[in-house]
C-alpha cells in the first residue's frame, strides 16, 4: 500500500496531501449505491454527504477507529465507515422522497 510510504515521506500520521483514502471512500459509496438516476446528482450527492461523515467523524465507530487504529487500516478504514454512513443516507433519501433521482 502507499500509505506507509506517505506517512514516512510527509513525516505525519493520516498525511493531508495524501487523499488516496478520500478516492476509495468516495469510490465505496458510488459501489454502495447502485441506483438508475441522473449520474451528477449521484455523483454529487454522495461526494457531498461522504465528507460529511469524513469530516465531523461523529457516528460511531468513526471516531474510534480513527483514534485508535494506527497505520495503513486504520486510515483507510474510517473513510470505508463514512462513506457506508453516506451511502446508507443516500437510500433512506430515496425511500422518502424517491424523486430526487429524476
Amino acid at each position: 500500500m502507499l500509505t506507509p510510504w506517505a506517512e514516512a515521506y510527509w513525516n505525519a500520521r493520516d498525511p493531508k496531501h495524501f487523499v488516496l483514502d478520500e478516492v476509495a471512500g468516495y469510490l465505496w459509496v458510488q459501489i454502495l449505491f447502485r441506483h438508475e438516476g441522473q449520474f451528477w446528482k449521484i455523483a454529487g450527492l454522495g461526494f457531498l454527504i461522504f465528507r460529511i461523515f469524513d469530516i465531523f467523524k461523529l457516528i460511531p465507530p468513526t471516531r474510534y477507529v480513527d483514534r485508535n487504529i494506527h497505520g495503513a487500516w486504520g486510515i483507510l478504514l474510517d473513510d470505508l465507515i463514512s462513506a457506508s454512513y453516506a451511502a446508507l443516507v443516500m437510500y433512506i433519501l430515496t425511500w422518502v422522497y424517491p424523486q430526487w433521482l429524476k
